[in-house]
């Protein structure tokens, strides 16, 4: 079967070429979309459990113990104008209170969530009113501040300490500040659902590699071909044939017609006189045999037109073209087109496969 395990590998060719290509494009869209950000953010790490120099970039949790106050506050606009309401904003927070890290302040920035928005503000009230209030918990990705909000983070730790005067509380405060935040909610600088979303729509080209590699090792497609061929009776002539025939045909929309064979797209092997009337309707090209199977071909308008003219030429059995004749005839008298047949190539339905030196079927 050396025609099936060619058309086989031609089959697999097919299917595996676009998979090193989907595959590229997925590790592409990974990185380009911070995939492994977004996969890490599904189980933040805490943050006392790191040491301040791999916190940036990280995705870590926090319970806020402490608000100091608001260091900047994004405003809603609505046509040009300010409504006045909040709807993000930074905060200056503390990171252990016991006073044994190096370190004790950190920004926290939320975008957009007004619940968590609403739970800054309340434990700001709180931490004004109690020196233990309950803490917050947040998540987000660690992100160094850019200049302008560092200026203002620097300003507003300014005013703390001087608001608490000598208490110790404020001792030094500048000095325990790091130039970093906690984005709320937030992977890479982008809201959670889109990096993730993002994540998702990177792994499509993977699913569609893998779609194909998974479509490549059925060989169900194959099928009809491989029972044609058992039908036919297999053999070395049957191959030669069938190599003869597939090496001098042109594929026209994937039909490849002979004075032998007839290749359809999905591997459909016909013998010619199977096919005794083919015709155009709409966008097919229908092609109707004696056992009253119908093969609708989906080819544009000149690929028809060639199939039909190469059927013309290479199957003068078969009746080509359209009339309302034809057609109650084929619903009334079918097997009378196997008389066209009969008297183009005597005795074709009655063929074998046998070795035939120099003449074709």
């Amino acid at each position: 079967m050396g025609f099936f395990n060619r058309l086989h590998r031609d089959y697999l060719w097919r299917k595996l070429l676009p998979v090193p290509f989907l595959a590229a494009a997925t590790v592409a869209l990974f990185f380009l979309f911070s995939g492994p950000e977004a996969l890490r953010s599904l189980r933040p790490v805490p943050l006392a459990s790191l040491s301040p120099a791999k916190w940036e970039g990280t995705c870590v949790v926090y319970d806020v113990p402490y608000i100091y106050a608001q260091y900047m506050r994004e405003l809603e606009y609505r046509g040009g104008v300010n409504t006045g309401r909040c709807v993000g904003g930074g905060y200056l927070i503390d990171l252990e209170r016991d006073g044994t890290a190096s370190f004790r302040l950190l920004g926290l920035y939320i975008h957009g969530d007004r619940a968590l928005l609403e739970q800054a503000e309340e434990l700001a009230r709180r931490s004004r009113e109690t020196d233990a209030p309950a803490p917050m918990r947040v998540w987000g990705t660690v992100r160094m501040m850019e200049a302008e909000e560092r200026a203002q983070y620097n300003e507003t730790i300014k005013r703390v300490s001087d608001a608490y005067g000598g208490s110790g509380r404020a001792e030094g405060l500048e000095d325990r500040a790091l130039p970093l935040y906690i984005d709320a909610g937030r992977i890479d600088g982008k809201p959670a659902w889109l990096a993730r979303g993002l994540l998702v729509l990177s792994l499509i080209p993977l699913l569609l590699a893998v779609w194909r590699v998974v479509q490549a090792l059925r060989i169900r497609p194959l099928r009809p071909l491989q029972r044609k061929l058992e039908e036919l009776g297999g053999g070395e002539t049957l191959d030669a044939l069938l190599e003869s025939f597939y090496e001098e045909t042109e594929p026209i929309g994937g039909v490849r017609v002979g004075r032998d064979f007839v290749l359809l797209p999905g591997y459909l092997l016909l013998r010619p006189w199977e096919i005794v009337w083919a015709y155009r309707e709409g966008g097919l090209c229908v092609l109707r045999t004696l056992d009253g199977q119908r093969y609708e071909l989906p080819l544009r308008s000149e690929e028809a037109q060639a199939v039909l003219d190469e059927i013309l030429q290479l199957l003068p059995g078969t009746a080509v073209g359209y009339t309302d004749q034809l057609a109650r005839r084929y619903q009334e008298d079918r097997a009378s087109f196997a008389g066209w047949w009969d008297q183009c190539r005597p005795g074709c339905y009655q063929e074998v496969i046998e070795e035939r030196k120099g003449r074709f079927f």
